[in-house]
């Protein structure tokens, strides 16, 4: 049987924005599997690469190699971390140093994080929805909003996300998503100006029985429509992320301030 490189899993766990294990703990890991652990192993990551990979099973994967304590990098520290220590979750490495009270979080937390999303296919792409933490939170308290990755199909039912359109909802933009998603605004969410080099833009337009999302980098444009099904779903991960940025609010409250905000967003502009 294929033997697996150390490097080869660092890099499809790099391209879905998953941290990596240390490599020592990952070819003492590999070195350890007999036949069926390696064809496990080759199955997670094949589910990995396209983008339909099982929480719990990535969870115990990560938490199983982190546990490994290299002999020849004990008390260096510096590829291996405590056996202790908090899974990492999706776009770590994207993410500027972390605060005092941001980086204490615990495991249970960001566990909870990365659980919280949703996978939607289409013929021609696919995208995944889920919870995540700003980028550019410089903030004490931690700050929460929605994460859309689209990557398009290379075969049915295959997707290509190593070529994947990442779009993050900014701390003022989240509050328009759950306006669009409610129905409490009659044109389509546009918003432009994302990425280093502000060549990133979503827009979702509400065509009656489904969603439709076109996602924009550069010259690049990825399209789907998203069923009621999943529309729901998305719509419970951003309530939840603004409801956990105002935990004083309790549901009825937030829905009613997201009503009135679509109101405002709805209400053509005097141009007296």
């Amino acid at each position: 049987m294929q033997q697996i490189s150390a490097r080869w899993v660092r890099q499809v766990l790099a391209d879905r924005g998953i941290t990596a294990p240390g490599l020592h703990q990952l070819e003492w890991y590999i070195a350890d599997l007999d036949g069926n652990g390696v064809e496990a192993l080759q199955k997670l990551l094949r589910s990995i690469q396209i983008g339909v990979e099982s929480t719990l099973d990535l969870q115990a994967f990560l938490e199983r190699v982190h546990a490994i304590v290299v002999p020849e990098q004990a008390g260096k520290g510096a590829e291996t971390p405590s056996a202790a220590a908090p899974l990492p979750f999706a776009r770590d490495r994207a993410k500027p140093a972390k605060t005092a009270q941001s980086a204490s979080r615990p495991p249970v937390e960001r566990l909870w994080v990365r659980d919280h999303g949703v996978h939607i296919y289409g013929g021609k792409a696919a995208m995944k929805v889920e919870l995540d933490t700003l980028r550019s939170d410089v903030e004490e308290a931690v700050r929460y909003t929605v994460q859309v990755e689209m990557a398009g199909a290379t075969a049915p039912r295959t997707y290509d996300w190593t070529k994947k359109i990442a779009f993050q909802f900014t701390r003022r933009e989240l509050p328009l998503l759950a306006v669009r998603l409610l129905g409490y605004s009659a044109g389509p969410l546009r918003l432009t100006n994302h990425g280093p080099d502000h060549d990133k833009q979503i827009e979702i337009r509400d065509q009656g029985d489904s969603m439709f999302v076109v996602m924009k980098q550069g010259a690049r444009t990825l399209a789907l429509p998203v069923e009621p099904a999943d529309v729901y779903q998305w719509l419970a991960i951003a309530l939840v992320a603004l409801q956990k940025n105002h935990p004083e609010l309790d549901g009825t409250l937030l829905l009613e301030m997201v009503k009135r905000t679509g109101q405002i967003v709805a209400t053509p502009r005097n141009e007296a």
